[in-house]
């Protein structure tokens, strides 16, 4: 399966944030190429491509401004120590950057690679797109590095489906845009957390069960148990089928939605719930898969998101 991601940062990429982005390319890849831009547009600015070439050993960083690319860098600014092929057709890659004042370093499984001069604003930067032979991606973490790490304990997410770490504190109003393909088991489950800083406790637990077809709702206390489930609600989700899930964050509410339709609410359980909340992650079970091709952040116009559920509408695009 040869799939692509694209989506919507948290917000521009500022000096001390980090990107962790992991996956696995297919077995015969040629190329993969991960674009940092000005938008979803087709033609929007490219301020960083990292595009790997497996067949010549060459990892390529350029960018593109007004439909003019620059001059590319191969063998330039490299660390002294990179090896020329750090990542190998059909296996799994993480690709890590760190954004400085004035650069950003970039590295390929846990090794300094090379160092990339900005060519634009920083600020304009709003959209990651990850393309060519891709097997799958399941790590997309926007983080900040210094001068206070947030989330404060970051991992590597090879064991989750998916993750996505936000960089800044969510703010009501916010929303997550989700866009994904279940496939593999059709009786499997797939989980969407919401965890509590560095703890396991978690603030939202959505777990879509398709052996039972329903959907549980629940959080865990400070013992980490589970609270009372919640689980009306018609089953939203089709087997091997897109769905486009909107998560939303209101003053006292996560509101969901799916495919244009408000699916349910649930009630913060902790106070000042918005300084606990770093991001989500994905767990799949019983063989089931999860193919996530979008995850836009977006501010939906107001702290009660009112109409959110439009921005789950498929036929909505979001530049």
């Amino acid at each position: 399966m040869i799939t692509e991601f694209i989506g919507n940062l948290f917000c521009p990429p500022e000096p001390g944030h980090a990107f962790v982005i992991s996956g696995k390319s297919t077995d015969a890849a040629m190329q993969l190429d991960f674009d940092f831009l000005a938008s979803k547009a087709p033609d929007a600015n490219c301020h960083l491509k990292v595009s790997v070439h497996f067949h010549k050993d060459w990892i390529v960083r350029n960018s593109c401004f007004d439909g003019n690319w620059g001059e590319p860098e191969i063998k330039e600014n490299l660390d002294e120590l990179a090896i020329p092929r750090p990542l190998e057709p059909g296996k799994r890659f993480r690709l890590q950057i760190l954004v400085t004042e004035d650069r950003f370093l970039i590295g390929f499984n846990d090794i300094h690679y090379c160092s990339y001069k900005f060519r634009g604003r920083l600020s304009d930067i709003r959209t990651l797109k990850i393309h060519k032979d891709v097997q799958y991606v399941n790590q997309v973490d926007h983080r900040t590095c210094y001068p206070s790490p947030r989330p404060l304990i970051q991992y590597n997410e090879d064991h989750h489906s998916f993750s996505n770490d936000v960089p800044k504190k969510f703010m009501p109003g916010h929303a997550m845009i989700i866009s994904a393909i279940p496939y593999g088991n059709p009786k499997g489950r797939f989980t969407i957390y919401f965890f509590e800083n560095e703890t396991k406790k978690q603030a939202l637990h959505f777990n879509a069960r398709f052996d039972q077809q329903i959907v549980v709702r629940n959080s865990t206390n400070d013992k980490l148990s589970f609270r009372e489930e919640e689980t009306s609600g018609e089953f939203p989700f089709v087997f091997d089928q897109q769905f486009k899930l909107a998560i939303a964050l209101s003053t006292t509410h996560f509101l969901i939605a799916i495919d244009g339709r408000r699916f349910c609410m649930y009630k913060y359980r902790t106070q000042n719930q918005f300084d606990s909340l770093n991001g989500f992650k994905i767990y799949c079970l019983d063989q089931l898969r999860l193919e996530v091709a979008t995850v836009d952040h977006i501010y939906t116009g107001s702290p009660s998101c009112q109409e959110f559920e439009t921005f789950s509408n498929p036929d909505l695009q979001l530049y």
